[in-house]
């Protein structure tokens, strides 16, 4: 999980004070990327883990990702999907 401190939350505020809505921006920004990043550092886990092809990977599962919006400064990833038939994984 990341967090936002109010500490940081004050910082980027005061140096964004010009900008409209700047720091929401920003903080929008910045955990819709966490969220990207964390869905590929997911499948690249899996996939180094299980070695198995990321298209065999992405048939069987879904994600839903949450993205955050100005007016809702929190973003979400749930992974789900079925089992995967073992003939599908690479036995090398």
């Amino acid at each position: 999980m990341i967090e936002i401190t109010e500490n940081t939350i004050e910082r980027v505020s005061n140096a964004l004070a010009g900008i409209p809505k700047g720091a929401e921006k920003v903080f929008t920004k910045a955990i819709n990327s966490a969220l990207n990043m964390a869905k590929k550092d997911v499948y690249r886990g899996v996939m180094q883990e299980y070695a198995i092809s990321k298209d065999v990977l992405t048939k069987y599962t879904r994600e839903r990702i949450k993205k955050a919006a100005a007016d809702r400064p929190c973003g979400e990833i749930v992974f789900s999907g079925k089992q995967i038939p073992l003939y599908k994984y690479d036995p090398t």
